[in-house]
């Protein structure tokens, strides 16, 4: 026995399929259990078919595969599965379907002649195997032979349009498999109501006309006797028509397609696939409308309710029927004819699938309507619109013909300059007048996409345009003959887009670097992409050609326009290769110069009008005349798209961190020097722009005023907790002596408050480390809060501050050694301490200080040198060792030597206690800052015994 080969993609993810059954789990299950004793495959093959169960794929195509040999099954998710079997003889894969219009069976897609009936009293499958061929049930309700042999794989769709797969081996033995399609997978199905109007980006409820709005949809609608020639030739001449649409005699034309009318439809799996079913509008009697309903699409716009995916949209339109005359048309509607406007059918309808499944009944007063009220056809525009300058778009006369773009599909649109007309051209062709004309231009035309095209620039003519004729066949089947002329407006050989990518939003210098517009901005984008897509003709063309550039920005999103005023006016320049001002026989780019904030005067600027962030699209249109008359009206010679999207600079490139004051990610604020300024002596201060080298960019402007492009401020988190305090309890009404950051330009002051001179308690949060949230404003116009690159910015930018005194966060040690060694001069002699022995160490031991007033003239008042001091106090710990000769601890003035001109320096003298030894112990030192904050150290001092003599001295 040949070998059954069951491949492990083969089904991808076999599974569910067609409509309107709502097949259960349970179902699927009951399959893989038949499955099993079914295929002789391997037990991977059968596990790996399992899973692919539980997937919730379903097949939306079958066809045969290119080797003939195998099934294509093409499923939602897992796109083309094939299906084969190990062949020796040469046998074939073929799938079995019924077209759902005609019923006649397909074999791979072609007809077989064979129109299988359907039996109303027992379900029977159309087609199925027996005795090594196919049968189809015959009008008899038999099964009869197609002859039509079974082949190694075959897939047939049965009644429910699910496939059937049968693999036939080398014996003639079969197994099947059921592969559903979607339809079995649709748990429900909703008509929402129905919607005329094209449908743009946005879809909300109230969009949609529904059952409880009770509106009537009417159907405006011609019966055609004949279809008749119009305004030409032999007027009233009966012809065919075949065109975009093939239309006969006896058919009705109605306005739905031409309105775009669509009904809205909800479904069940949200991600199921609609296009590849077969719909129709039928009552609760079965009765179908005579309304023809194109594929279904997804809605992937933004929803006011429900899942993008859910929602579907089903164009209506014309159907091929014929009718013997108008009546046998309405009579189908089971309501009013329209006669009377305010009549309703009262009929329900519900959106039906070929298989049987059917939605609520979400439709009512669907009311057919003579269209009586026509006017001849006339063109009025292009689809695109051709781009143009200067002058019309084109009236059809031969002096300002229609602008069509080179090589661009045209299409030509009617009757819009007058409400509610432009539905009544049904179909239309076009045909050149001139031939020869025609191939000047390059001309050729889609009669089944109704488009036009030009392939030739209009420099290579000497013809002002192209002239054609336009047959448009109206809705009531009269046809008109319409002459227009077109013109070509670009030499472009392909759409073009110029991509400047990202772009930093920055003020325009001049080459002083100050400041000439502090509201525009510009960048540089290479023409490269636009010579590469041009012929050599087209580009030397182009370079003696083009007179200017001019730019008409259009924003991407199309509900959020950049603002088209004078104060949003772009302009584009040429520059050479070399970055200098160019024109047009030496362009290599353009410099595109854009308003990104608005001009209230020469200093001040007001909202933004660029986005930061978002991708904007631009047209750029080339310029030039036909002629050298500077008075000659200038046109089009090409267009092209540039992209950019604006970029806010980085904040790191505007914050720098002065390293000495950091410690990590800590910034060390010790209060600035209080004679720095009268308003640091009332409160502990700290200005935190010492922190940083650079906390913002300044420029000058032209006229020599200082601007700044980047303002910085900073405030504390008020939300975090030292303690059980709130920072933001310590910050309410700034109180003297709360926490508080008082910005003013780039100056940022954190204040703590002063010592309570009562409790010597220190101020709220004073050591701790406390959060500082970032702010960022660029060019007076751009929150670095508002957008998302650059909030995360500011979160990165934040920093901790530690606020402390300088001197209160230093010590005090001997100079020298670990203790200060004092030796009496004889016994009972005092010692001295001066500033040879003790030294002060600010917050960073670089900065040291002394603890002894300084007198550096003759008149000079003594002082400290640390301008922080406001006492120092010397205090023995142990008065039985010694003590301190000054009362009040305080060192003595120094005073000036008038014979050595230098200063007596400050002491503090010590009074030793007789001893019979040297003694080790502290003294005590107290130095209190300008601020109320002190520091208290106990100094090592060694006491020697007293200086001996020997005898006779």
């Amino acid at each position: 026995m040949r070998k059954k080969y069951l491949s492990a993609l083969l089904f991808g993810a076999l599974l569910f399929a067609s409509a309107g059954t709502f097949t259960s789990c349970k179902d699927y299950d009951d399959d893989i259990k038949n499955l099993q004793g079914q295929i002789d495959a391997n037990a991977d093959a059968i596990k790996a078919l399992q899973d692919l169960v539980n997937n919730g794929d379903y097949v939306t195509a079958v066809k045969k595969s290119d080797d003939g040999k195998g099934i294509v099954f093409t499923f939602s998710k897992s796109g083309d599965q094939t299906v084969t079997l190990d062949i020796e003889n040469g046998q074939e894969g073929d799938v079995l379907s019924i077209d759902p219009t005609t019923g006649e069976l397909l074999k791979n897609g072609e007809p077989t002649g064979i129109k299988p009936a359907t039996d109303p009293e027992e379900v029977k499958a159309p087609v199925k195997a027996e005795n090594g061929v196919w049968v189809f049930l015959n009008d008899k309700g038999e099964y009869e032979s197609t002859n039509i042999p079974v082949s190694g794989v075959t897939a047939v769709q049965n009644d429910k349009k699910q496939w059937v797969l049968t693999i036939t081996d080398a014996n003639g033995a079969q197994s099947t498999v059921v592969v559903p399609s979607a339809a079995s997978v649709m748990s429900d199905l909703v008509l929402a109501g129905w919607i005329q109007e094209k449908i743009g980006k946005t879809l909300s409820a109230g969009d949609i006309n529904t059952l409880e709005d009770n509106e009537k949809l009417e159907v405006k609608y011609c019966w055609l006797p004949a279809i008749t020639k119009a305004n030409y030739a032999t007027v009233g001449d009966e012809i065919t028509w075949s065109a975009q649409k093939e239309v006969k005699k006896g058919q009705v034309l109605t306005n739905l397609a031409a309105n775009n009318t669509n009904l809205v439809t909800r479904v069940a799996p949200a991600d199921l696939d609609l296009s590849g079913m077969s719909f129709t509008l039928q009552d609760s009697k079965g009765n179908t409308l005579p309304i023809g309903l194109n594929a279904a699409k997804n809605f992937t716009g933004t929803l006011t309710r429900a899942a993008n995916s859910s929602v579907n949209t089903i164009l209506l339109d014309v159907t091929s029927a014929t009718y013997a005359n108008a009546d046998e048309y309405t009579k189908l509607f089971q309501g009013v004819t329209g006669e009377d406007e305010n009549a309703t059918s009262n009929v329900l309808y519900s959106l039906v699938e070929a298989s049987g499944a059917r939605s609520n009944y979400g439709l009512v007063n669907v009311v057919p309507t003579e269209y009586t009220d026509l006017r001849k056809p006339k063109v009025t525009s292009v689809d695109p619109k051709g781009t143009v300058v200067t002058g019309s778009t084109g009236d059809g006369s031969e002096k300002t013909p229609f602008i069509v773009d080179l090589n661009t599909p045209t299409r030509l649109v009617f009757n819009e300059d007058v409400e509610g007309t432009s539905d009544q051209v049904y179909d239309y062709y076009v045909e050149v007048v001139d031939k020869q004309a025609g191939e000047e231009f390059g001309f050729s035309t889609n009669i089944k996409d109704g488009t036009i095209t030009l392939t030739k620039s209009i420099d290579l003519v000497t013809k002002t345009g192209l002239q054609l004729n336009v047959y448009a066949l109206r809705i009531d089947g009269k046809v008109y003959q319409e002459k227009i002329w077109v013109k070509p407006s670009s030499i472009m050989a392909s759409e073009v887009t110029l991509k400047a990518g990202d772009e930093i939003i920055a003020p325009i210098l001049n080459d002083k670097g100050q400041i000439i517009s502090n509201y525009q901005t510009q960048f540089v984008v290479s023409l490269d992409e636009m010579f590469q897509s041009m012929s050599e003709t087209d580009k030397a063309r182009w370079t003696s050609s083009v007179t200017g550039a001019n730019g008409d920005i259009v924003i991407s999103d199309v509900d959020n326009d950049y603002p088209a005023t004078s104060e949003a006016l772009i302009t584009a320049s040429f520059l050479k290769a070399d970055g200098k001002a160019g024109n047009n026989t030496n362009a290599a780019s353009l410099l595109v110069t854009i308003p990104f904030a608005k001009q209230q005067n020469e200093l001040t600027i007001g909202d933004a009008v660029l986005t930061p962030d978002k991708e904007y699209s631009m047209l750029v249109t080339f310029q030039h005349r036909e002629a050298d008359d500077r008075d000659e009206e200038q046109t089009v010679l090409n267009t092209v798209k540039l992209t950019f999207t604006p970029k806010l600079p980085a904040l790191s490139g505007f914050m720098t961190k002065r390293d000495a004051y950091w410690d990590g990610n800590v910034l060390m604020a010790y209060f600035n020097d209080p004679t720095a300024s009268s308003t640091y002596v009332e409160e502990s201060q700290f200005d935190m722009s010492y922190g940083f080298t650079a906390l913002s960019k300044q420029y000058k402007d032209i006229k020599d005023a200082t601007y700044t492009a980047m303002d910085v401020d900073f405030k504390l988190d008020e939300a975090q907790k030292i303690g059980d305090d709130l920072v933001a309890d310590h910050m309410e009404d700034n109180r003297k002596g709360d926490l508080d950051i008082a910005t003013t330009g780039i100056a940022n002051i954190i204040s703590l408050g002063t010592v309570d001179k009562d409790t010597h308690e220190k101020p709220f949060a004073y050591g701790e480390n406390l959060n500082v949230l970032v702010g960022a404003t660029y060019m007076k116009v751009y929150d670095y809060s508002q957008y998302a690159s650059t909030k995360s910015q500011l979160e990165d930018a934040a920093f901790q501050i530690k606020v402390q005194s300088a001197l209160e966060a230093g010590t005090i040690e001997p100079a020298e050694g670990t203790s200060i060694v004092l030796t009496p001069s004889g016994a009972g002699q005092p010692v001295q301490i001066t500033a040879k022995d003790i030294i002060g160490y600010a917050y960073n031991r670089e900065a040291t200080y002394s603890l002894f007033k300084v007198k550096p003239t003759e008149t000079a008042t003594a002082d400290w040198a640390y301008a922080y001091i406001q006492s120092v106090k010397f205090e023995s710990v142990d008065k039985k060792l010694y003590t301190v000769v000054q009362k009040d601890g305080e060192a003595v003035e120094p005073t000036w030597n008038d014979d050595t001109k230098k200063e007596n320096p400050s002491y503090i003298e010590l009074q030793p206690v007789n001893t019979t030894q040297e003694v080790s112990t502290t003294v005590k030192v107290t130095v209190i800052d300008m601020y109320g904050y002190e520091k208290v150290v106990y100094v090592p001092i060694t006491i020697k015994k007293a200086a001996t003599t020997s005898a006779g001295e």
